[in-house]
């Protein structure tokens, strides 16, 4: 459906703030690296999928030093001042990160691909087509670049 670039979301004043953006629109991802990670992860997992793709993208360690499965505690564990949270934009926007800064981060090339799919050998009831065509014919998020955009 789109493609979404990765943020870094640290307190407002925090020294990433002050870094230059990429002409690509984003922020060298190796003065990410400078700081304790805190991203999404299940329990006893490396880092989510999608994140984890981006961060060996970016030759950045794995594991990071925090992990929750929740994008609002990656912000708040950001806020207390224990490393930089990496989110996907969506996370990000979702999030109360009132008094946070969130700075694009890599180029969108490296973002997360967000897809939506089902299975057609099994039959849906109404409701969940409903809920499919729904989907598809809601305009993807602000800051996002849909499928077939070059």
């Amino acid at each position: 459906m789109w493609t979404e670039r990765y943020v870094a979301v640290v307190p407002a004043e925090h020294e990433l703030t002050r870094h230059e953006i990429l002409p690509e629109g984003g922020l060298d991802p190796e003065l990410v690296a400078d700081h304790p990670l805190i991203a999404v992860a299940r329990p006893g997992a490396e880092v989510d999928p999608d994140t984890g793709s981006a961060l060996r993208a970016w030759g950045l360690e794995i594991p990071v030093t925090w992990q929750t499965e929740q994008p609002q505690t990656v912000v708040n564990l950001a806020r207390a001042g224990l490393g930089v949270g990496v989110l996907n934009s969506l996370a990000a926007h979702i999030s109360d990160t009132s008094g946070m800064a969130v700075i694009p981060v890599g180029t969108l090339a490296e973002g997360r691909q967000v897809a939506v799919t089902r299975d057609r050998r099994t039959t849906a009831s109404p409701s969940v087509d409903v809920v499919f065509e729904t989907i598809l014919a809601t305009a993807p998020p602000a800051g996002v670049r849909p499928v077939g955009d070059p």
